[in-house]
């Protein structure tokens, strides 16, 4: 009886031998720490003998939650949030990889590992109990920054006993600047006294934007017009007073996403 609470009774045959075990003991399947065992024996006459032992039982791997420092990053060499710091740990010595997937989201609103491994980050390495942390800096096994996207990284477990145990996390790659552009005024057209800015700005993570304008062909200054931190498309995007102004302006879109693409 598994810590000692039930009762597994295996009935006799036709022969009046008992069968072999099956499928009681699944029971202690991902059970860890000490278990008790009873076996009860007895026969037509209502005779019986017990025998109980004590053992241990590893069924799981005692791995600690896997985490990244941030969950979008840049690896462009800006020096702006080039890589991310992985965590990863266990409360036993265990064997671990670390893998890197592309990865997409599903309609129920988590992740999923696609296709192959793209970088193995961490091969079979012995770790001992506690946390240790690697930088992953957006490559692949060739060398080259991977596309922007989503990435899931797989960090699996194996203890001596040859339990395994995965944990994911998953995390973003962005190198690409908010796309800008000015529709509405173009070089050489004339300007009345109230001009409405017109354009637009879209990134997927757009930290903001502004537009400004400048005194003559290369200004030395910007003065803002207007900010905004959503995205807009063909929409007026600043309302310009130029009561006053004479000779060549500078105007100017300049947006920034969350990981210092501008």
């Amino acid at each position: 009886a598994a810590n000692g609470e039930k009762d597994v009774v295996y009935p006799f045959d036709e022969h009046h031998i008992v069968n072999p075990l099956q499928g009681p003991l699944a029971a202690l399947i991902d059970e860890n720490g000490t278990r008790t065992a009873r076996l009860r024996v007895f026969d037509m006459g209502g005779y019986q003998q017990c025998s109980t032992r004590s053992f241990a039982v590893d069924g799981q791997v005692e791995v600690r939650p896997s985490r990244a420092d941030r969950l979008l990053f840049s690896p462009n060499g800006d020096g702006v949030l080039d890589d991310v710091t992985l965590t990863y740990g266990a409360d036993e010595a265990v064997t671990l990889d670390v893998d890197i997937h592309a990865a997409v989201a599903i309609s129920i609103g988590g992740y999923e590992i696609t296709g192959p491994v793209l970088r193995r980050l961490i091969s079979q390495r012995q770790i001992l109990a506690g946390e240790e942390t690697v930088v992953w800096e957006g490559r692949g096994d060739g060398g080259n920054v991977l596309a922007d996207g989503l990435y899931g990284i797989v960090f699996t477990h194996r203890d001596s006993c040859g339990n395994l145990q995965k944990t994911r996390v998953f995390v973003t790659i962005d190198n690409t600047p908010p796309a800008v552009a000015i529709a509405y005024p173009k070089t050489g057209d004339p300007l009345p006294m109230m001009v409405e800015v017109q354009g637009s700005v879209n990134d997927p993570h757009l930290q903001g934007y502004s537009i400004d304008f400048g005194i003559g062909a290369v200004p030395e200054s910007w003065a803002v017009l207007a900010a905004s931190a959503r995205n807009d498309t063909d929409k007026v995007l600043a309302t310009w007073n130029t009561y006053g102004l004479e000779g060549a302006h500078v105007l100017r879109v300049v947006a920034s996403d969350r990981v210092g693409n501008q």
